[in-house]
């Protein structure tokens, strides 16, 4: 198109610009971005105004009234590649009407498309030396009005829109410029932190304030700290942002310690009276419960607290209600502002957070004593617990990234770094035990409810007195009556007294049947809360789980007295649980998932405008930069070590049975890592390769690798992922676990390095896969051996058995133990040792046709303790479909397709045709198996199987017929009793109406008549056609026997199948 706009201008209105909007409406992704190209090439192409104003006109269109979001995400990148230049914005300043037009529908943007927009009309709008433009006028009116509403969804987008301005100001602006945003700013921060009051008749704790008085400032601070990490504020905005709210976390939130000397002692002591006296116990608020002065990192050298029960329990409504939930994002917010990554002096300044000690309700208050308290106490307890978790949490995400890699500029480990590492794992720890604490006071207090929510509606059984529900058994001596005195009762007396101790009994079983329900929905009701609580928590940003590769928490297996370390406590549970989490929200793609984290290094721009092709690129390079820092910080390296910790203690008979559980617990954490990374798409592209390669060298070996990734040679990778391989089976077959969740999951992460292992050979050159086969050889058969050894195993009982378990090692049993036949001579050849007949025939002959010698045909089968009645059915499913599968690939194999091999291609055909009418006669002669799911696995692949014979084995026949043909019609009668009994079954459906079985009909119809004719056409071409004869066996049950009565239904039912069915082998 560039160069040609002269020809095209006829084609614009009638052709392009109708085809420009039909791809940015499509669904597909790939149909948009060629849109918005087409757009961007016609604006920049056209410089004809009427031209350009159809484009422009066209884009606004597709922003107000978009049927997706991704076709807003198209229609705004368009505008800002275009504003991209000085040339281009000073273009759009001609359109300025129509995208402030834009401004009518804010209300139903989401932020990230607010951001977009109004960066976009300062953009374009707002140039540096014209701050009086009619465009800048409306922007700023319309910042101010909604600034003005008191509903906070309408305040966010005041705030966006002032941000937005401030993240337009550059270094290089006018100071009136600066005044002007800075005023702006003020504007917004009067505007969020207006006081609200309370009417003090009502009961405090029941009041829960608007959305807009908690949420307003939260919003502020957060648009702040994404600006920030955007880089797209100036140093004066920093500056102001560091002297306008500094202050506001130094005098609300924290208070002064001092130290003084008792009985010659030195003791840490609050200067402020009033919190003084909460640990004392000698002040007068009834709304605050014993304190404490509780995680005391820095201990004596601690010279600030937390006082964070001091707000929950003051009266004044703004200090309990609204300053609390402000405190996490204004941490966030000086943290980024500090931080060296965006300019700031250094995370240092704020280091006295890390390990100050916090004003809390007592230990005991929090655990046992809890009950004593008054309903205040308790409502002041919670919300003073749900604070300090949320706080640790976010105290925890702002120093983590230091923790790990230190300042900036530091190239070593310093004690400095060290003791911050100490001083985060202490923290993590202390956060564990807050929210247990939490958890158990959470359940008991039903007032409470999250910033911004109403407590939950008590049910309706539980709002009645417990004291009701208190059953106590009821005694029955008042009832007793001795037995001499039963016997001087009249007949009237005795009936009266039975009914007496009918009534006392039944309402016993009343009250009892009573107090069952409402323990159920106490339960229930408590349940929901704890969950309500769990997920109002500010989440723990993933960078978090980098402490794994700290020195406190790494392990070393079993030391030289056989004391075991553990590989991983409560901490480590947590942080391993949360990179499983980020590592599948960054790795799956799913958007949903990922919006639940918060990850420490932002790389995508919130407030840069980009289109689909653009996010994609932003979220992979925030993939790789979140598996660079773990690569870093030696997580993969912790979980190596781990793995070997795991395998010794597993392995170990000597270590107690508690052990072995929680360290099996571990592995699985371990193991979902693994599996994660080994089935992600992104780190098998060309860019993910060098990431994949580093993190198996370094679970395979536990060796740190240089900052500068690379892509490794294929030798190597094999020889990393032979080792991870090893690794994993002897943590798989350590112990004889009877946790089957714990094998399937390490047989599945197996399962995924044989399959990467194949691929890379599959990509290497053709020199190197001979050499290479070897490696994807033996873990084939280690694999496929230890698929048979855990379907052998003895399982303890109430292990679930099902296809989740058993189904996924018999498929991996039998996809991996193909054999290679070496000699194909006549005289020396074994069917047995070829392909994978030999697991076929272990199978059959040790577990399908044992299974019948047990009572009743329950199992399980001696030497196969997995084969069950239940479980009957994948085993024979499995062997069916292997069958069918081998004898496809049999005539597409040297041995089927090559002249000399005829012979061995026929005795191969002979054996699996036998071991077929083997296991199609179980069903048959075992009534106990001939279950409705089994005889539809026999049709369904006994019909897949005769199809193959049609398609490949009978056309190798009719060629070596002559040769073979004694040979041949031995397989033939063979296959003939095959089919013969899929019709049975399908006559013996239609005899007990049974609509599953019915409904496979016409397929067994069209398949044995296809079987028929195909075989009659060989034998006669042949002059062997009276080896067959033809009949009826409309008459036949299920096992091939003769019907002598019959009814007129069952023969007119049946009679359908006779025509296809007459064709039976000559006895």
């Amino acid at each position: 198109m560039k160069g040609n706009g002269a020809a095209l201008g006829p084609l614009f209105e009638k052709s392009m610009l109708p085809l420009a909007d039909a791809l940015i409406r499509s669904s597909q992704k790939s149909a948009r971005l060629i849109g918005g190209y087409l757009y961007e090439e016609m604006y920049l192409e056209f410089v004809d105004r009427a031209k350009r104003q159809d484009v422009v006109g066209q884009l606004v269109i597709h922003i107000s009234s978009a049927s997706s979001n991704e076709e807003i995400d198209v229609a705004l990148g368009v505008f800002y590649r275009i504003a991209s230049t000085p040339a281009g914005a000073q273009s759009l300043r001609l359109f300025i009407p129509f995208l402030t037009s834009l401004l009518d529908n804010v209300q139903n943007f989401s932020p990230s498309h607010l951001r977009q927009l109004f960066l976009l009309l300062f953009t374009v709008d707002c140039d540096v030396e014209d701050t009086t433009s009619s465009g800048s006028d409306e922007i700023h009116i319309l910042i101010h009005k909604f600034l003005a509403l008191p509903n906070v969804s309408a305040k966010q987008i005041g705030v966006i829109g002032a941000v937005s301005y401030a993240a337009c100001l550059k270094e290089k602006d006018s100071s009136e410029k600066a005044k002007e945003v800075i005023d702006m700013l003020e504007l917004v921060h009067k505007s969020c932190a207006a006081n609200v009051s309370s009417s003090k008749s009502q009961f405090w704790s029941q009041i829960k304030p608007q959305g807009s008085e908690l949420l307003a400032m939260s919003v502020f601070y957060d648009e702040l700290c994404l600006a920030i990490q955007a880089n797209s504020l100036s140093k004066l905005i920093k500056g102001w942002i560091l002297d306008r709210f500094g202050g506001i976390l130094e005098n609300t939130y924290l208070g002064d310690l001092e130290v003084m000397v008792e009985d010659g002692n030195e003791r840490l002591h609050i200067k402020n009276k009033s919190d003084r006296s909460l640990i004392e116990g000698s002040g007068t608020n009834g709304n605050a419960p014993k304190a404490e002065l509780r995680y005391n990192i820095d201990r004596e050298d601690a010279i600030v607290y937390l006082k964070l029960l001091s707000l929950h329990a003051s009266d004044n409504y703004q200090e309990r209600e609204v300053l609390p939930h402000r405190l996490c994002p204004l941490l966030r917010l000086m943290t980024v502002a500090y931080d060296e990554r965006y300019g700031g002096d250094g995370i240092d300044n704020i280091d006295a957070l890390l390990g100050c000690p916090v004003l809390l309700p007592d230990s005991a208050v929090c655990g046992v004593d809890f009950s004593d308290l008054s309903d205040k106490q308790k409502l002041t307890t919670v919300s003073t617990l749900f604070t300090a978790v949320c706080c640790f949490r976010e105290i925890i995400n702002s120093f983590i990234y230091t923790a790990v890699f230190g300042p900036s500029g530091c190239t070593q480990l310093t004690q400095e770094h060290e003791n911050l590492r100490k001083k985060l794992v202490t923290k993590l720890r202390f956060l564990l035990i807050l929210e247990e604490e939490l958890t158990l006071c959470a359940k008991k207090c039903y007032a409470f409810a999250p910033p911004s929510m109403h407590p939950l509606p008590i049910p309706k059984d539980l709002l009645d007195n417990a004291e009701q529900n208190d059953v106590q058994h009821v005694s029955d001596d008042h009832l007793h009556v001795e037995s001499e005195d039963i016997g001087r009762m009249t007949e009237m007396e005795k009936k009266a007294y039975k009914n007496i101790k009918k009534a006392a009994k039944k309402k016993e079983m009343e009250k009892m049947k009573s107090k069952q329900k409402y323990l159920r929905v106490k339960a229930k009701f408590e349940n929901s809360l704890e969950t309500r609580t769990r997920s109002a928590l500010r989440s723990l940003s993933p960078y978090a789980s980098l402490a794994l590769g700290f020195n406190e928490l790494r392990v070393s297996g079993l030391n030289k007295s056989n004391q075991c370390t553990k590989i991983g406590d409560s901490i480590t549970h947590s942080l391993l649980q949360l990179l499983n989490d980020g590592l599948k929200a960054l790795l799956n793609n799913d958007s949903s998932h990922s919006s639940n984290f918060r990850f420490g290094n932002f790389t995508t721009n919130p407030y840069e405008i980009s289109n689909e092709d653009m996010n994609i690129q932003q979220r992979r390079k925030e993939c790789h930069e979140f598996l660079h820092s773990c690569i870093e910080g030696d997580v993969f390296v912790s979980i190596h070590e781990r793995l070997v910790s795991a395998a010794e203690i597993l392995g170990d008979d000597d270590i107690e049975e508690e052990v072995k559980n929680e360290t099996t617990a571990c592995t699985l954490l371990l193991m979902g890592c693994m599996e994660i990374l080994f089935r992600s798409h992104d780190l098998k592209t060309l860019e993910g390769k060098p990431y994949f390669d580093t993190i198996i060298k370094q679970i395979a070996d536990g060796e740190q690798m240089p900052a500068i990734l690379t892509k490794m040679p294929d030798a190597t990778l094999l020889n990393n992922i032979t080792s991870l391989f090893a690794l994993l089976e002897e943590t798989v077959t350590g112990r004889d676990t009877n946790d089957l969740t714990f094998v399937i999951t390490g047989v599945g992460c197996i399962h995924l390095l044989v399959e990467r292992a194949s691929a890379i050979i599959d990509g290497a050159r053709d020199d190197d896969k001979k050499s290479y086969s070897s490696y994807l050889k033996t873990m084939k058969q280690q694999l496929s051996k230890l698929c048979q050894d855990l379907l052998r195993r003895q399982w303890k009982d109430g292990t679930s058995l099902n296809k989740g378990n058993v189904g996924i090692l018999l498929s991996l049993f039998l996809e991996y133990s193909e054999l290679e036949c070496a000699n194909l001579s006549t005289k020396s050849f074994d069917p047995v040792k070829w392909g994978r007949i030999s697991t076929i025939n272990v199978l059959t002959t040790e577990a399908l046709l044992k299974l019948p010698e047990s009572i009743d045909c329950k199992g399980p089968v001696q030497g196969f303790s997995t084969c069950y009645r239940s479980t009957f059915g994948l085993f024979y499913s499995a062997v069916w479909n292997a069958i069918t599968r081998e004898i496809s690939n049999l005539f597409q194999s040297p041995l089927g397709k090559q002249l000399q091999n005829a012979d061995a291609c026929l005795s191969t055909l002979k054996f699996l045709i036998s071991v077929t009418l083997a296991i199609s006669d179980l069903l048959k002669n075992n009534p106990p198996l001939a279950s409705r799911s089994n005889l539809l696995t026999q049709i369904k692949l006994g019909t897949k199987f005769i199809d193959v014979i049609v398609k490949r084995a009978l056309p190798f026949c009719a060629t070596h017929f002559q040769s073979f043909d004694e040979t041949i019609v031995e397989i033939l009668k063979d296959i003939q009793k095959i089919s013969s009994q899929l019709s049975f079954i399908v006559a013996h459906g239609k005899r007990i109406k049974d609509t599953y079985l019915i409904r496979e009909g016409p397929k067994v119809r069209k398949s044995t008549e296809g079987f028929l004719h195909h075989t009659k056409s060989v034998l006669q071409k042949n002059g062997v056609l009276d080896a067959f004869w033809s009949g009826h066996f409309n008459n036949r049950n299920i096992d091939g026997s003769k019907i002598i009565e019959r009814t007129q239904e069952d023969s007119e039912s049946d009679s359908e199948s006779s025509d296809t069915e007459s064709e039976v082998e000559h006895d």
